[in-house]
């Protein structure tokens, strides 16, 4: 059966379609239902499971398919049940999801997929909406500001929520005086309709590795205030893609990424996400990174 999937993740890397995807999920569920071991690195001398670091930053287990491709391993491998295996990763925060075959036949799943593809577990009141339009219009408890690290009045989305707040705003931000690239602050939202604004400065694009953690970093350190603050519904911009020149599809991609796995490790929580799109184009750029996800095309976000 784990030559099944080895075959089912082949096929996908060379035509990732939708198709495709629900035959590696498919192979990977009748796995499971059987009690299929599966291969997994460890430290040696220990059990320890080995994870790997991926572009945005974000840490992820690894297994592998067969002995074929875990013989690629510099680690010691051991023998685990899929389930078993799958169950650790869901309940790890830390973890954003699994690499398979890293060395080979490379697949990632992200925690939500596997939440709630293989397991069947749909987040309890968690959701993600999309909308067009004026994020300063929008009626949540919080949006999200793509701010500069001074926290001063600028342009874009920035600029916007500056103008519809009031002047009370920049006496809130000059109080707080700076935010580092991938982290968020919190002010009140003043003349805003939403009660909270959540401050978080996306990186500038520089096509470095670093880009990306940091960018992932924006939409985890919010929701982590957001929830600290006892917020339930937050509306975020496209962030880093005006003047910061973050390339819009991959931008969308790491939120939606970023987004999903934080609400899968936060079940319980009841959070409402909203990505507001400054227009149709920004829309449609969700939209097709969605459909890559679920392998819905085969051209990279």
């Amino acid at each position: 059966m784990m030559d099944e999937i080895t075959a089912a993740i082949a096929a996908f890397i060379k035509d990732a379609s939708r198709e495709h995807l629900q035959d590696v999920l498919e192979s990977m569920k009748r796995a499971m239902k059987a009690g299929e071991m599966i291969l997994v690195p460890v430290e040696d001398g220990t059990a320890q499971r080995m994870t790997t670091t991926r572009a945005d930053g974000t840490i992820a287990m690894v297994m592998y398919s067969g002995e074929e491709e875990a013989s690629r391993s510099e680690g010691t491998v051991v023998s685990v049940e899929l389930t078993a295996f799958l169950r650790e990763v869901l309940k790890r925060e830390e973890i954003s999801g699994v690499e398979i075959n890293p060395e080979g036949t490379r697949m990632f799943l992200p925690k939500a997929m596997i939440q709630t593809m293989l397991f069947e577990e749909q987040p309890q009141e968690n959701e993600i909406f999309f909308e067009i339009g004026d994020i300063t219009e929008l009626e949540c408890d919080c949006i999200v500001n793509a701010a500069n690290s001074s926290l001063l009045r600028g342009g874009g989305v920035c600029g916007a929520i500056f103008r519809a707040a009031g002047w009370e705003l920049d006496d809130a931000c000059d109080a707080i005086g700076h935010c580092a690239t991938g982290e968020a602050v919190i002010t009140k939202g003043f003349q805003l309709k939403a009660p909270y604004i959540i401050h978080t400065v996306g990186p500038v694009y520089s096509g470095k590795k670093e880009d990306a953690a940091l960018l992932a970093s924006c939409y985890r350190k919010s929701l982590d205030l957001a929830m600290a603050n006892e917020i339930h519904s937050i509306a975020f911009p496209a962030i880093s893609t005006g003047i910061y020149g973050y390339p819009l599809e991959e931008a969308c991609e790491i939120a939606l990424v970023s987004v999903s796995n934080w609400l899968a490790d936060h079940l319980d929580y009841g959070m409402a996400v909203i990505f507001s799109c400054f227009d149709q184009t920004t829309y449609n750029a969700y939209e097709k990174c969605i459909n890559r996800i679920e392998g819905k095309e085969t051209e990279t976000c």
